[in-house]
C-alpha cells in the first residue's frame, strides 16, 4: 500500500482504501482506477490516495476507528443530532481504548467538498488518542469525544459564502465566523443531557494559554486540559486540511508550527504529547532522507517528525528516533508533500486569494541586532515589503513625518538601547496609530515584560529565536493572508 498525489493516479491503479465524497457515494477499495474515476477524485478535490503497490504489499494501513463507524459520526454531526453524538462518542473511546497500536490516518478522505463535515470528526478522534496518553480516565474521555464531535455545530448557521470564501474575510465576516464558536454552545446549551464541561470546551476551544484567544480570553490556567487539547487538534487538522482560501500545511511543517506555538498559543504539554502519538508522514508514504537514501514510511517511532522507515538495499526498518546512526539524518523530502510540486491544484485554488493582494504589504522590522533582523527577512519572505531600524527613535520619527503611509504591521525586539519596544510602542499608541498590529520578538521570558506587552494591545509575543515556519505564518495570518482554523 503506497500514498501518493492524485495528480500521480493513472488508468488501472489498484485504490487501497475506500474513497468518499461529501454524499457518502464510495468508490470501494480494490477497485481498478479508469479515467472516469481519476476525474471524480481530482475534481472532488482530495489530496492523497492509498493505491496497492507491489513493491509495498507488507505496509497496510487498517484504521482503528473504520469507515462505517467514521461516517456514522459524520451524519450525526451534520444532523444536529445530539443523542447520536453522545452514543458515538462512547463507541469511538471504547475501540481506542481497546487498542494497544493505534493508527488513525485520514489523509486519503480529505477532500475540499468533506472538510466542514469530517472536521470535527477528526478532531474528536485526535483528542481522545493525545488524552489518553496524558492519562485522562475513560469517562473523562467520553466528554472529551463529546466536545471535539460538536465544536463546529454553530458553522451550520453561517453562510458558505463566508465559510468558503476564497479571498480575505472582511472585518464583518470574520466577526461572524468567530461567533461560530458561541453558536455551538447555544446549540448545546439547551440539552441538559449536555454536561456542563462540554458546553464550555466547545465555546473556548479557540482559546490561547496566553489569554489572546476568543471568545472570553482566559488564560491557560483559567482552561480545562480538554480545552487545551481541543485548541492544538483543532488548529492542526485545519492546518493540514485543503480549502478553497488555502493550500494545506504539510504534516510536518504543521508539526513545526505547533512546536514554535508552545506557551504562548499553545499548551507545551498537548503538543508534546500529540507529537508522541501521532505521525507527521502518514504510513505508506515515500521520503528522501538528508544522507540521499530513500525508502517509505511504515511505522510511528514514538516522535511525529522522525518515523520508522524501509529503506531500499536495507533489510531491517530504521527507527530514526532510536537508531544511533540515523541521529543527524532528517527527511528533506516526501512524493506526496504538496510543497513538492509546483503547478497543481491547491495553486489554483489560491489564485483569487492572491489577486486581492494588489501591493505588496509593509512591515516595518526594529531591532538593533543586523543579523537578527535579516534572519527575521528570510524567515518572513519575499512576499511583503519592509522598512527596517535599528532603534525605536527611527520608527517614532518615520510614523510622524509619513502618518498616510503606515506600514501593515510592526515587528520590533522587547528589549533594546536606548529606548525599549515597550516604551516606543506607548508612544506610538499615544500618537494615534492605536490600529497597527505590534509583534514582539523577544529573547526574554522576563514576567513583567510580557505583560507590560500585553498593556500595549500587541498582537503576538514570540521568542528569539523563532522557528521560521511559525513566524511566517503568524505574520500571514496577522495580516489576513492566511485562515489556520476559525
Amino acid at each position: 500500500m503506497k500514498l501518493i498525489p492524485v495528480e500521480m493516479l493513472r488508468p488501472g491503479m489498484i485504490i487501497a482504501r475506500n474513497v468518499y465524497n461529501a454524499k457518502y457515494t464510495m468508490i470501494a477499495k480494490g477497485t481498478s482506477l479508469n479515467s472516469e474515476y481519476i476525474k471524480f477524485i481530482q475534481s472532488s478535490g482530495y489530496i492523497n490516495i492509498y493505491i496497492w503497490d507491489g513493491n509495498y504489499m507488507d505496509v497496510d494501513v487498517t484504521n482503528t476507528i473504520d469507515d462505517q463507524l467514521f461516517e456514522a459520526a459524520v451524519t450525526a454531526v451534520a444532523n444536529l443530532d445530539l443523542e447520536a453524538i453522545q452514543e458515538l462518542a462512547v463507541k469511538i473511546v471504547d475501540i481506542i481504548e481497546d487498542e494497544k497500536n493505534i493508527n488513525v490516518d485520514f489523509r486519503d478522505s480529505k477532500s475540499i467538498n468533506d472538510y466542514n463535515s469530517h472536521h470535527s470528526v477528526c478532531v474528536a478522534i485526535y483528542s481522545v488518542i493525545i488524552g489518553r496518553a496524558m492519562g485522562v480516565p475513560t469517562k473523562g474521555l467520553y466528554k472529551l469525544c463529546e466536545a471535539g464531535l460538536c465544536i463546529d455545530l454553530g458553522k451550520q448557521y453561517i453562510s458558505n459564502d463566508i465559510i468558503n470564501k476564497p479571498g480575505r474575510l472582511t472585518k464583518e465576516e470574520f466577526h461572524i465566523m468567530k461567533e461560530h464558536a458561541r453558536m455551538s454552545f447555544d446549540i448545546l446549551n439547551e440539552n441538559d443531557e449536555v454536561s456542563s464541561l462540554v458546553k464550555k470546551c466547545v465555546l473556548c476551544h479557540h482559546e490561547n494559554v496566553d489569554g489572546t484567544g476568543y471568545p472570553l480570553g482566559i488564560e491557560g490556567d483559567e482552561q480545562h486540559i480538554f480545552i487545551r487539547i481541543l485548541h492544538v487538534v483543532d488548529a492542526y487538522n485545519a492546518m493540514i486540511s485543503q480549502r478553497p482560501y488555502k493550500k494545506p500545511f504539510t504534516p510536518n511543517n504543521a508539526f513545526e508550527y505547533l512546536i514554535g506555538g508552545k506557551n504562548f498559543l499553545f499548551d507545551s504539554k498537548v503538543v508534546d504529547a500529540m507529537i508522541s502519538v501521532l505521525m507527521a508522514y502518514p504510513m505508506g508514504i515515500d521520503v528522501e532522507l538528508s544522507d540521499g537514501s530513500k525508502g517509505v514510511v511504515v511505522g510511528g517511532s514514538g516522535n511525529a517528525l522522525r518515523p520508522v522507515v524501509k529503506i531500499e538495499n536495507i533489510e531491517e526498518p530504521v527507527n530514526m528516533r532510536t537508531d544511533e546512526k540515523y541521529q543527524d539524518v532528517n527527511i528533506v523530502k516526501s512524493g506526496a508533500l504538496l510543497e513538492d510540486y509546483s503547478d497543481g491544484k491547491v495553486e489554483r485554488l489560491n489564485e483569487i486569494s492572491k489577486k486581492d493582494i494588489r501591493t505588496k504589504q509593509r512591515i516595518m522590522i526594529i531591532d538593533d541586532t543586523p543579523m537578527s533582523m535579516a534572519q527575521t527577512k528570510t524567515a518572513i519572505g519575499d512576499a511583503y515589503e519592509y522598512i527596517c531600524f535599528e532603534n525605536g527613535l527611527q520608527c517614532i520619527d518615520f510614523l510622524s513625518k509619513n502618518s498616510e503611509d503606515v506600514p501593515d504591521l510592526l515587528i520590533m525586539d522587547a528589549v533594546m538601547p536606548t529606548i525599549d519596544g515597550v516604551t516606543v510602542a506607548k508612544k506610538i499608541r499615544k500618537n494615534g496609530f492605536s490600529k497597527l498590529p505590534i509583534v514582539f520578538l523577544s529573547s526574554t521570558r522576563d514576567r513583567e515584560i510580557v505583560m507590560a506587552c500585553r498593556e500595549i494591545n500587541k498582537v503576538d509575543y514570540i521568542l528569539k529565536p523563532a522557528n521560521a515556519i511559525y513566524l511566517k505564518e503568524r505574520v500571514d495570518c496577522i495580516l489576513g493572508n492566511l485562515r489556520l482554523n476559525l
